[in-house]
């Protein structure tokens, strides 16, 4: 059965206050009756420690009740659990005080404590009741299930905390299929996103390959376009070369020509070169050979006589033309 979250908090609140008025006035009638029978013999079970324990208890009831100064109420319940941490009204009574804060989660803490330290299965009723309610607020459904179960074994017959145990699997069993759907909605988004990832993958290989293959066409091209005009420039030379040989040819017939024709036609004396005329006065060759013959012969016939004085022989000269 679905309830509203704002009814829910109300009707938790509503039932969470009767016990806690109760509890408190409760435990305001007795310490008023202790502070009067001081001298009683139940008092003699009580060490000092307790004592001072229970009269800060009353002092922080009134404080609550009284004077409606949450604050100071919560500090002298703690002081009265500090200096006895065993009570169980201590404890309950700054739970329930914290819890109308809205200190769900701290409140949780000293109703266990509440519970554990219980004289009667009403007290205890009471803390794991009040404990479930924390646990529903603070949407923490499990648990509050495990406190409300504890709360009808001690009490198996409280309308109130089978009804929150109901409410609270209905709640438990909606949070449980929300997180399923947010898993699932995670989960469908994770592949969703890994989809479009390797969709963008794929689209960026296809696209890398294509520009891999137009940059491959494009060598290609550039090579084929490169070889033309390398195959264009070799056969421009080619041509070039054989117009002029061709050239060169045409020159040697014209020349040849030019030869034959010269050769057919009759000498003219006078185009004839004239020989060389003799100069008066010049050596003919055969006259400078004999000339340098001769000084090379006196040259001789010098060196020796000198030869000769020198080893003191005689030497004929002879004539000198």
């Amino acid at each position: 059965m679905e309830t509203n979250p704002t009814s829910l908090k109300s009707r938790i609140q509503n039932y969470l206050m009767r016990p806690i008025l109760f509890i408190i006035l409760l435990l305001c009638s007795n310490h008023f009756v202790l502070a009067q029978t001081n001298h009683n013999s139940e008092n003699k079970k009580l060490n000092e420690t307790q004592l001072e324990a229970l009269r800060v208890l009353r002092k922080a009831n009134e404080s609550k009740i009284e004077k409606c100064d949450n604050e100071k109420a919560e500090r002298l319940y703690r002081e009265s659990i500090f200096r006895n941490s065993k009570s169980f009204e201590a404890n309950y009574n700054l739970a329930n005080s914290l819890f109308d804060r809205g200190g769900y989660v701290e409140s949780q803490h000293y109703f266990k404590k509440a519970a554990k330290n219980a004289k009667n299965k009403i007290e205890k009723h009471r803390a794991y009741h009040n404990k479930g309610n924390a646990h529903m607020l603070a949407s923490e459904f499990d648990k509050a299930i495990e406190a409300y179960k504890n709360a009808l074994r001690n009490d198996p017959t409280n309308e109130n905390s089978r009804y929150n145990l109901a409410m609270a699997q209905a709640m438990n069993k909606k949070q449980q299929q929300q997180q399923q759907n947010q898993e699932q909605n995670q989960e469908q988004n994770q592949e969703q996103e890994q989809e479009n990832k390797d969709q963008k993958d794929q689209e960026q290989n296809t696209n890398n390959k294509d520009q891999n293959k137009q940059e491959q066409q494009d060598k290609t091209d550039n090579k084929d376009q490169e070889q033309k005009e390398n195959n264009k420039q070799e056969n421009q030379q080619k041509e070039d070369e054989q117009e002029k040989d061709q050239k060169d040819k045409e020159q040697e017939e014209d020349q040849e020509n030019q030869d034959q024709k010269d050769a057919d036609q009759p000498k003219d004396p006078s185009s004839e070169d004239p020989e060389p005329e003799k100069i008066e006065g010049q050596l003919s060759p055969e006259q400078v050979k004999n000339i340098l013959e001769a000084m090379n012969q006196k040259e001789k016939d010098l060196q020796e006589r000198k030869n000769a004085s020198k080893e003191g022989g005689v030497i004929h000269s002879e004539k000198d033309w």
